[in-house]
């Protein structure tokens, strides 16, 4: 199924948020922050959801690259991706922009009944979304997503149960 565009409107003052579940090395993800329409970018990677370790690593040099769209990526990061200098060197020249990115990546394993902490993290990530927000747990997203501005329930398929696909708000 095709999904509309969101309209200028709705994402003229922030973009819609996008957390990331079994984000694995986050190529749904990248799909959303690349997504440009009319010179904007209406989704925003918020957080991302991951148990595994090294897709953690991945994830977190993808939001780090991503604290430079519309720049140049620094030369450091070409460094390091050559292997002159370590990552921790990268990330410390670019303290900012390293912080953002750890911040953005959460490792978690979901079957841990104790989600407290991840809880938190989403609430943090979705808070001051324009119209809701999107959590991506490997599904394409379904159109229409909602009746109206007011329901925010599905007219079209339910996700199978083991899934916890959600989405709060309309487009």
């Amino acid at each position: 199924m095709a999904t509309a565009a969101p309209t200028k409107s709705q994402t003229m003052n922030k973009p819609i948020p996008v957390i990331d579940l079994f984000a694995g090395c986050g190529g749904l993800s990248e799909g959303f922050s690349r997504w440009e329409q009319s010179g904007e970018f209406p989704f925003e990677v918020r957080l991302y959801v991951e148990k595994n370790p090294k897709a953690i690593h991945t994830l977190e040099l993808r939001a780090f690259c991503r604290q430079f769209r519309g720049k140049l990526l620094p030369d450091d990061y070409y460094a390091y991706v050559s292997r002159n200098i370590s990552r921790e060197t990268l990330f410390q020249d670019y303290p900012a922009a390293s912080v953002e990115a750890h911040n953005r990546c959460f490792g978690a394993d979901l079957s841990n009944p104790d989600r407290r902490e991840l809880d938190d993290r989403v609430k943090t990530a979705s808070k001051a979304a324009p119209t809701g927000f999107l959590s991506a747990a490997r599904l394409a997203v379904p159109t229409p997503l909602s009746d109206g501005p007011e329901t925010g329930s599905r007219k079209d398929t339910t996700p199978p149960p083991s899934l916890n696909w959600n989405y709060t708000g309309n487009f």
